[in-house]
């Protein structure tokens, strides 16, 4: 009796946070359940959908290739609860200062639930890099196809510092050469960092994952070691790229179709340098879900192509009002048990071991020993051998 009313509690505590974060996304906001309806009012029809439809997309391209890095890392999560993390960072992103906070929440989530927070969180990073790289390909390459623009070697050359600054990183734990001497300083450092409160934890206690020159309460040595395991696994960081280009180039049509709504007359290739700009912007933990940043860079870079500020105001809004809808339902997602969706994985997992056993037909050959005849040379004694009773 005590453990029910326990858990309903915890399950209305769980509701009630839900409601009062819900709150804080429209009281920071500025805005209401009107006020979204008056945003989206302008966009109805098919800018709408075919808005909400690029959006879905760019939803699942970033599930797909959080996937794909957590198998590295030998983390086996469906697709399922894979996307029920990425809603509730979604909502997060509205509560959270900057629009990519919510992937520090789902981060904690799974590395709680899978007991390899570090390895979840090298995931997170690694996932990402790639985003700022596929943010800054499309940049670069939108600004050299656009070579008349105002102030065109300002923002080329913020662009490509932009491009190198990410390859550096990326060569920091991707390249042998380079990670070696880090490495090395940074094994040192790990010890001086740990945890206070896990110092104390015997060897034992720890987690299995861990190496054995890991100290209790160590988390900047696994976590890079997390990170330096993507060195041998180049196919896979391209797929992850891939669908890291597909994830900004949904965002890119999902303002591309609101802009057409709109009577904003931009092409697809400039607003893709465009929305990666924005994005960056948005992405500064400075405004909450966005408010603020994306509206003056819009403003700005609008302004360069010829667009009128009120248009770009109305295109930020619209932005706004799909985030939110797309988000709030993260709120209601987070109270699906883990543990229910975990245990359909390994149903499905079980099913899939188990669906040809005694299909396949087998066949045991047996064949029996057959020893080479001992002759013994007869200028020697023979053994004599003890008879066994």
């Amino acid at each position: 009796m005590r453990g029910r009313i326990l858990k309903t509690a915890i399950h209305v505590g769980r509701l009630a946070a839900s409601v009062g974060l819900i709150w804080l996304v429209f009281y920071f906001g500025h805005f209401t359940f009107v006020d979204i309806t008056g945003m989206l009012s302008h966009v109805a029809g098919w800018p709408l959908a075919a808005a909400a439809g690029c959006y879905l997309v760019a939803i699942l391209a970033a599930s797909y290739k959080w996937r794909e890095l957590l198998r590295e890392q030998g983390i086996r999560v469906g697709i399922l609860r894979i996307l029920r993390l990425t809603y509730i960072a979604l909502f997060y992103n509205l509560v959270l200062p900057g629009q990519e906070s919510g992937n520090a929440v789902k981060a904690v989530m799974l590395g709680r639930s899978s007991h390899k927070a570090n390895k979840v969180w090298a995931s997170v990073l690694v996932d990402q890099v790639m985003v700022f790289l596929a943010t800054a390909l499309i940049t670069v390459v939108g600004l050299l196809l656009n070579p008349h623009l105002f102030n065109w070697p300002v923002w080329m050359g913020l662009a490509s510092f932009f491009l190198v600054s990410v390859l550096g990183i990326q060569a920091l734990f991707l390249s042998p050469r380079v990670s070696q001497p880090v490495d090395r300083v940074l094994r040192p450092v790990s010890r001086k960092l740990r945890i206070p409160w896990q110092r104390l934890w015997p060897q034992t206690h720890a987690a299995p994952h861990q190496q054995s020159d890991t100290l209790p309460g160590e988390w900047l040595a696994p976590l890079w070691d997390g990170l330096r395991s993507y060195q041998t696994t180049w196919h896979r960081l391209g797929y992850v790229l891939a669908l890291s280009l597909v994830y900004q180039l949904a965002l890119v049509a999902t303002a591309y179709q609101f802009g057409l709504g709109l009577g904003i007359h931009v092409s697809f290739l400039n607003l893709a340098w465009v929305m990666t700009l924005v994005c960056i912007a948005q992405a500064l933990p400075i405004s909450f879900a966005g408010v603020g940043a994306r509206d003056s860079a819009l403003i700005y870079f609008l302004g360069a192509l010829g667009v009128a500020s009120g248009l770009a105001i109305q295109l930020s809004l619209s932005l706004l009002a799909l985030n939110v809808l797309m988000g709030l339902p993260g709120a209601i997602i987070q109270f699906i048990p883990d543990r229910y969706l975990a245990k359909q994985e390994a149903l499905l997992a079980q099913r899939e071991a188990t669906r040809w056993v005694g299909q396949i037909p087998l066949k045991v050959h047996y064949h029996p020993s057959i020893l080479p005849r001992v002759v013994w040379p007869p200028a020697l004694p023979a053994p004599a051998y003890q008879k066994e009773r």
